[in-house]
């Protein structure tokens, strides 16, 4: 094999739902794209289709929001129930300033612009698109 970095997309996954058995799925379309995985690979799979096929989906209409989640969203003009899972799913908070919220979670520091890979714009780990069509307004 000739030296060198290719990187290609696995096509045709198609929506995930919760108890989705992701190395079958992203095997099966590999092969059906024409390009398994082999001896050397590396897959790369993104924390969002993870937490769809682990089930990590919540009800927002059953989220009431704290006093500060209410507050903050308010100011930032930001949802107040994502809010609240931000701050739910946080260890400790360190700095909530111009609309970002930066937060440890599970004893691992994240950036000043995001949590668990998310920008605050979509807060992390709680994103309200792509959810399934049966909880349209879920997040995750």
């Amino acid at each position: 094999m000739p030296a060198g970095l290719q990187i290609l997309p696995v096509l045709g996954i198609g929506e995930v739902e919760p108890n989705t058995d992701l190395a079958a799925v992203i095997g099966a379309a590999l092969e059906e794209q024409g390009t398994p995985l082999q001896d050397g690979d590396i897959l790369v799979v993104t924390q969002k289709i993870v937490s769809k096929a682990e089930g990590c989906l919540v009800q927002l209409d059953e989220i009431e929001p704290s006093a500060l989640a209410t507050e903050w969203a308010t100011r930032w003009q930001k949802d107040a129930r994502v809010v609240e899972l931000v701050l739910r799913e946080s260890r400790r908070i360190v700095r909530m300033e111009r609309g970002v919220i930066s937060i440890v979670r599970m004893s691992v520091a994240i950036g000043p612009r995001c949590c668990r890979g998310i920008p605050m714009p979509q807060p992390s780990g709680c994103e309200q698109t792509s959810a399934p069509a049966a909880a349209p307004k879920s997040a995750w």
